[in-house]
């Protein structure tokens, strides 16, 4: 396991990443790999990122990790740093694959917009601000039926910050 050593905290070096970087990111970790499991564990072991503790994989799913749900902080690299995660579970009784990166400092209308330049074509679902978070549902049309893109971004007030998921039913 690969460790990194740090002058900053990671929340300071965390305000120093590249909205656009980490939308690739996201694009390139989450929706092309359709949130399989395993392919982002491989890339993840691949490139050595830093696997999150039990209790810091709590942001990912469930509040009682499983083997099913895996969390890393990329501390180097394109868009990082960031957190990604990966996980399964089930919601309306179907099955789905998750995949998460979230960066609670960068502006996150700033990563949301530089996604949507390059997505290809999705289908607005829902928009609500609440308590300080803009939440978008986008579902994939296309090349990944029933997949649903989510963007949970903090408002300026709030001190910015984003999280960007993928869910695709299982097959």
């Amino acid at each position: 396991m690969a460790t990194v050593a740090y002058t900053q905290s990671v929340g300071e070096i965390m305000k120093d990443a590249d909205p656009r970087k980490l939308a690739i990111v996201f694009a390139g970790q989450c929706v092309q790999s359709e949130a399989d499991i395993d392919k982002v564990k491989a890339a993840a072991d691949l490139l050595e990122y830093i696997p999150l503790d039990e209790q810091a994989m709590v942001a990912f799913g469930a509040a009682e990790p499983s083997e099913d749900q895996m969390g890393w902080l990329v501390g180097s690299g394109d868009g990082a740093p960031y957190l990604l995660g990966v996980n399964t579970g089930a919601f309306n009784g179907r099955s789905f694959s998750v995949c998460t990166v979230s960066n609670p400092y960068v502006s996150g209308a700033q990563v949301v917009d530089a996604f949507l330049e390059n997505a290809g074509q999705l289908e607005l679902i829902s928009d609500e601000t609440r308590f300080g978070q803009r939440q978008r549902f986008w579902r994939i049309v296309g090349w990944l039926d029933g997949a649903i893109i989510n963007s949970v971004e903090g408002t300026v007030e709030m001190g910015g910050g984003v999280t960007l998921s993928v869910l695709v039913p299982s097959r």
